[in-house]
């Protein structure tokens, strides 16, 4: 189901960063789902205001594959997550390192993202009493439980890029307006950062991958602007 609850956002940003700011243990979790854009945006809050450099990736489960075109893997941007954290300097530990650490040394969830690659009831009982912002596009038995939802656009409803599994990395445009109050999940990073006196970036995805894309070689160099798909 989509409907998600929305707060306006200026009340949901200053309850998210009290609750970060006050807790110990932070994590920070990225799905591979998200736009390089998103992922951009959230790794430069997670570095600069979590002062980390861990990210847990969660994401689908592996599904049907083939011999020619189609991937066990089906999220989009796993390239794109793993350049990102190598550009930012991130140590990237798998799901089930996630799920072994909860509520032992991670206390509190910063998570882009509600893709896990388990039933998503069973998950959401793996965060009793851990506390949990998380941005989604999706309601579910994850955001549920949530003690801040950020109400996600999805990429129908914004524009950026995702890098496939051979490393081409590809443009995609809106189709539909965002829903509601709801906004892109590098929007949230922007937003939630200035709520910890950070000044990033982002207007738009096009700024975000402008202003932080040099810290990324593989994406350094892409000629955002030439390689939009045509309306």
């Amino acid at each position: 189901a989509r409907p998600l609850p929305e707060p306006p956002p200026q009340l949901a940003i200053a309850k998210a960063a009290e609750l970060l700011k006050g807790a110990s243990g932070v994590a920070f979790v990225a799905s591979p789902v998200a736009s390089n854009e998103d992922l951009l945006a959230a790794f430069a809050f997670a570095k600069d205001a979590l002062k980390t450099t861990t990210v847990y990736v969660t994401g689908r489960a592996d599904g049907v594959a083939d011999d020619f075109l189609i991937t066990a893997d089906k999220n989009p941007n796993r390239k794109g997550l793993e350049n990102i954290a190598k550009g930012f300097g991130f140590t990237v530990k798998p799901f089930a390192e996630l799920t072994a650490a909860l509520g032992k040394s991670i206390k509190a969830l910063y998570a882009v993202g509600t893709e896990v690659p388990e039933a998503p009831e069973t998950f959401a009982q793996r965060l009793d009493g851990v506390t949990f912002v998380v941005s989604a596009t999706n309601e579910s038995a994850i955001t549920n439980v949530a003690d801040v939802v950020l109400a996600a656009s999805t990429h129908l409803e914004d524009e950026g890029t995702f890098t496939q599994e051979a490393g081409i990395t590809q443009r995609f445009r809106r189709a539909f307006p965002p829903k509601s109050e709801s906004q892109p999940h590098w929007k949230w990073a922007v937003e939630l950062g200035k709520g910890f006196g950070l000044e990033l970036r982002g207007h738009s995805s096009r700024e975000v991958f402008k202003s932080l894309s040099a810290n990324v070689p593989e994406l350094a160099n892409y000629a955002w602007d030439k390689e939009g798909p045509m309306n």
